[in-house]
C-alpha cells in the first residue's frame, strides 16, 4: 500500500503533540507500511504545527538526503550479507549433517551385509554339521545292527557249544557203558590150548557152548 505526504505528516503532527519529535522510523512504525525514502522526504517538508512567525524549517540539505539514502542501502546491503551468510552457514550445517547421516547409513547397510553374510555362513555351517551328523547316526545304527547280529550269532554258538558238550557227555557215558560191557565180557584168566581129543570133544559137543545169561545186549 502506498503512502503519501499527507499521511507522514498527520502521523508527524500525532507524535510532536505527543510531545516526541517525529522520526522516520516513529512515523513508519506507526503507519506500519512505507519506505523509508519516501518517509524521509515527507518528513523533510513538514512543518511543526507551533512554528512561529510563520518560518518554514531550513530544507535539508540533498547531501543529507544522499547519505540518509546511502546509508539505507548500506544497513539493507549488511542486512543481506548477514543473512546470507547465516542461511550458507544454515546450509554447509545441514551438508554436513547430511553427509554425516548418509555415512552413518552407509555404514549401517555395511554392517547389515556383515552380519548377513555371518548368518548365511552359520546357516551354512549348521547345514553341514547336520548332514555329518545324520551321516553319524546311520553308521552308528549299522553299527548297532552289526553288533546286534554278532550277539545273536554268539549266542547262538554258545546255544550250539551248549549242545554239542551236551551231546559229548552223553556220547561219554554211553562209551563208558560199552567199555563196561566189554570188560564184563572180557574172560578174567586165559584158557589152556585144548588138546585133540579134548578139540574133538568140543568140536562135537555143541550144546557146551553157552550163553553167558549175564551178559546183556549193549544197546538193550
Amino acid at each position: 500500500m502506498a503512502i503519501t505526504k499527507q499521511d507522514v505528516w498527520r502521523v508527524a503532527n500525532e507524535i510532536n503533540a505527543g510531545g516526541e519529535k517525529p522520526s522516520a522510523v516513529e512515523v513508519r512504525k506507526r503507519l506500519g507500511t512505507g519506505s523509508y525514502t519516501t518517509i524521509t522526504a515527507a518528513l523533510k517538508e513538514w512543518v511543526e504545527p507551533e512554528a512561529s512567525d510563520g518560518d518554514e524549517l531550513a530544507p535539508v540539505p540533498a547531501e543529507f538526503e544522499d547519505r540518509i539514502v546511502q546509508a539505507g542501502a548500506d544497513l539493507f546491503a549488511i542486512a543481506m550479507r548477514i543473512a546470507g551468510e547465516q542461511f550458507q552457514a544454515e546450509r554447509d550445517a545441514w551438508a554436513a549433517e547430511r553427509a554425516q547421516i548418509e555415512a552413518e547409513r552407509d555404514e549401517a547397510i555395511r554392517l547389515a551385509d556383515a552380519v548377513t553374510a555371518d548368518l548365511d555362513e552359520e546357516r551354512e555351517t549348521v547345514r553341514r554339521l547336520q548332514v555329518e551328523n545324520a551321516a553319524i547316526v546311520e553308521e552308528r545304527a549299522k553299527a548297532y545292527a552289526i553288533a546286534e547280529e554278532r550277539a545273536r550269532t554268539a549266542q547262538t554258538a554258545r546255544e550250539e557249544a551248549d549242545a554239542s558238550r551236551g551231546m559229548s557227555e552223553r556220547l561219554k557215558g554211553r562209551i563208558e557203558a560199552l567199555e563196561a560191557v566189554i570188560e564184563r565180557l572180557q574172560p578174567t584168566t586165559h584158557p589152556e590150548k585144548p588138546t585133540a581129543k579134548k578139540a574133538k570133544t568140543g568140536n562135537g559137543d555143541k550144546s557146551s557152548t553157552r550163553t553167558d545169561p549175564s551178559v546183556t545186549n549193549p544197546e538193550g
